[in-house]
């Protein structure tokens, strides 16, 4: 059985203090009296009180050392105290640092997780972007043909049937342009990439434009269209002419198409002038079917009609409203509607716009050049492009303008066509096989020497992305034009790049 060591202490002490006496006593017993008896021993003991007072020394030291043993135990306990707390934290902290280890662990999966999310994010929007830029070049394409051709043919000898039938095809083909263009609009706005252009411009001149857009429409419906401008806006400021039209062209235009009867009135004041800027209030408001409280806030969404009844009796495809939403967000505004079914919407909005931006003196270059007939007949143009229809749409133009035409079916042609001959101008299509548009230009650029090396080149392409057109710049070009094209657009900058000013 274990026993304290202060116990024990007091244990020795007493028999050492009890048995050690007697022990001397014995011993003297025999040295004095020669033997051992009892009265001998008390004899030898009370006459020797020294033997017991030195005898008793380990009795006082066993209870000093009863006392040491005392001590001696509360520090073992404190240490044992001290050592199960070191064990209990110690024990804490190996489970901390296992939680950690473990938190460790999955945080680096987390973090794994999360990079490989972020790359099959990036890699999801590169494939977006070239879906995009695809669909957009295999469309714009035979667009670029089905227009250009229906141009052609409406300026020939046509019945009156036929210019009917013509007109509807190019009335449709010009829709399914702008529904393309929507939807690469809408792309770039929820890629953050759409970026406001700042120019000087005439607001009233947007909202003419706009009229004179919806004019055959409403004149179509017997509806009225009403535009008033407040005469407290200023003549002119800066901004974004061509996204504040598509802005109205789309809520006026969505206001026209709900509106069977009465009118639709547009209304625009300053609401605020400083020396920084200008903010424009517009009110957009129809008398036409009206949009229930449970589905106005689908209108703002994408690809989203009200109801599939106003889809199939109206058509359009949902995005005039949500990119119109986003365009005026980028013009720091909101977008607001109220809207009684029945009886008709009113949606209102604010524009922030710029003071006008001083500008030097110039004059227009197309405004300035003055082509004559015998001066256009000596522009010669080399057009590298390998779809046919589009060859033969671009040459009825550049025929019809007066223009020299050469044709190269691919890039590498149109290389050795620009060796062989001289050119003022080439008209490069991007994607060609055997060698493709930005291809030949680098080639152009640094392999031909002397005025060849240096000749004109602009883009004619279906590929409308801004990285697309930036490829163009970087490659070499000189400017650029989107299939379909317009015809006068093309005119004006081929006579800007071709004539000296």
């Amino acid at each position: 059985m274990y026993i304290k060591v202060s116990y024990r202490y007091l244990i020795y002490g007493v028999l050492f203090g009890v048995l050690f006496p007697v022990m001397a006593s014995i011993i003297v017993s025999y040295q004095e009296y020669g033997n051992l008896s009892f009265q001998n021993i008390l004899a030898i003991q009370s006459e020797n009180l020294l033997i017991w007072i030195i005898d008793s020394a380990p009795l006082f030291l066993g209870l000093f050392a009863l006392k040491a043993g005392l001590i001696q135990q509360k520090v073992e306990e404190i240490n044992e105290g001290l050592e199960k707390k070191v064990k209990e934290q110690t024990a804490g902290i190996s489970s901390i640092n296992k939680q950690l280890r473990e938190e460790i662990k999955e945080r680096k999966l987390k973090e794994n997780e999360l990079i490989e999310a972020m790359e099959a994010a990036k890699q999801g929007v590169l494939s977006k972007d070239q879906f995009l830029s695809n669909m957009s070049h295999e469309i714009r394409t035979p667009m670029n043909g089905i227009i250009g051709m229906t141009d052609i043919l409406l300026n020939t000898n046509l019945t009156k049937t036929q210019h009917k039938y013509l007109s509807a095809i190019e009335y449709s083909a010009k829709n399914l342009h702008v529904i393309i263009n929507d939807i690469l609009d809408l792309s770039k706005i929820n890629a953050e990439k759409l970026e406001l252009e700042k120019t000087n411009f005439k607001i009233r001149d947007v909202f003419e434009s706009v009229h004179k857009t919806l004019k055959v429409k409403v004149d179509e419906k017997a509806i009225g269209l009403h535009l008033n401008v407040d005469n407290q806006i200023p003549e002119k400021m800066s901004g974004d002419p061509v996204r504040v039209n598509q802005i109205l062209l789309n809520i006026v235009g969505n206001a026209v198409k709900f509106t069977e009867k009465g009118a639709v009135t547009v209304n625009s004041k300053l609401k605020s002038g400083t020396d920084n800027g200008f903010q424009i209030y517009c009110e957009v408001v129809d008398t036409g079917i009206g949009i229930k409280k449970e589905n106005i806030q689908s209108v703002f969404e994408s690809f989203s009609q009200a109801n599939s009844g106003i889809t199939r009796k109206f058509g359009g495809t949902g995005l005039g409203l949500p990119i119109s939403k986003k365009l005026i967000e980028l013009h720091g505004g909101e977008l607001h509607l109220e809207s009684e079914y029945g009886k008709g919407t009113t949606f209102s909005f604010t524009l922030n716009f710029g003071i006008p931006i001083i500008e030097t003196e110039t004059i227009d270059v197309r405004q300035r050049i003055k082509v004559s007939d015998e001066q256009k007949a000596k522009i010669k143009i080399l057009l590298a492009e390998d779809n046919k229809i589009n060859q033969l749409v671009a040459k009825r133009f550049l025929n019809r303008f007066g223009f020299n035409l050469d044709i190269a079916n691919d890039g590498r042609e149109a290389v050795q066509m620009v060796k062989d001959n001289k050119y003022d101008l080439i008209l490069m299509d991007i994607q060609m096989p055997e060698l493709d548009g930005l291809e030949a230009t680098r080639i152009i650029r640094s392999k031909l020497k002397g005025q060849k090396k240096n000749i004109k080149i602009m883009a004619m392409t279906a590929s409308v992305l801004k990285k697309e057109i930036d490829r163009c710049y970087e490659a070499g070009m000189d400017d650029y034009i989107p299939k379909p094209f317009d015809p006068d657009e093309l005119y004006e900058k081929i006579v800007t790049l071709t004539c000296s000013v």
